[in-house]
């Protein structure tokens, strides 16, 4: 064996776990956007669409009596206290997840989102209640 296919075969044994790790990291990319043939999800992602939809439209837009995103934004940052960025993030996935989801587009993504979403809701209502009529 020549010293030059000696090298090649360092060089394909270097490589390899770079492949392997490519091609996982490929297949995790894969699963987190890909969205499955099912009915009881394809319901529930119409539902939450439905849901949140006309919230991100309130924020962003200044549909169904909203402030749209400059007035959101003010209140996001100022009121709440929301780091701008996070603030004008928050108003973007409101009004962009529902559509992701309601066509299968990256419906883990939009989900988590919408989680995250929810997630700073609850923050900022949990001393109303959860019916916030208490």
């Amino acid at each position: 064996m020549t010293a030059r296919q000696i090298a090649h075969q360092g060089l394909e044994a270097r490589t390899q776990p770079a492949a392997k790790l490519e091609e996982g990291a490929r297949s995790a990319a894969r699963r987190l956007i890909a969205t499955p043939v099912d009915a009881g999800a394809t319901m529930a992602r119409v539902a939450l669409s439905l849901l949140i939809f006309p919230h991100g439209a309130q924020h962003a837009l200044g549909w169904f009596g909203g402030y749209g995103f400059s007035g959101t934004h003010a209140w996001m940052t100022t009121t709440l206290g929301f780091p701008a960025v996070a603030a004008a993030v928050a108003i973007v996935v409101e009004l962009l997840a529902p559509f992701a989801l309601l066509v299968g587009l990256a419906g883990r993504a939009a989900a988590l989102g919408i989680a995250g979403i929810m997630l700073g809701a609850i923050s900022t209502h949990a001393a109303n209640g959860f019916f916030m009529t208490c």
